[in-house]
């Protein structure tokens, strides 16, 4: 005989959503508990406006061709130290 798993009751308690599964009919085989929307300890998103957004991706822009700059003048500086090899 296969046993069937069927939902046995549904509420919502303490910010879940809280489903308890049957085998029997009658007694609780096993629970699944779903946040209801935003946890109440989740942080609060900030806002932040286009502009603010827009000079950050600058700074970011500008950091990253310092850092290939800085890249390509380590690998110059390496690669003048290596002897040229012999034709």
């Amino acid at each position: 005989m296969e046993e069937t798993i069927k939902v046995l009751r549904e509420y919502d308690e303490s910010g879940y959503h809280v489903v308890e599964y049957t085998l029997d009919g009658e007694t609780i085989s096993h629970t699944v508990k779903s946040v209801i929307g935003v946890p109440d300890d989740a942080p609060p998103k900030k806002k932040v406006d286009l502009q603010t957004l827009s000079d950050e991706n600058e700074a970011l822009k500008t950091q990253i061709a310092e850092l290939n700059q800085a890249q390509s003048d380590f690998m110059d500086y390496v690669f003048s130290a290596i002897p040229d090899l012999p034709q």
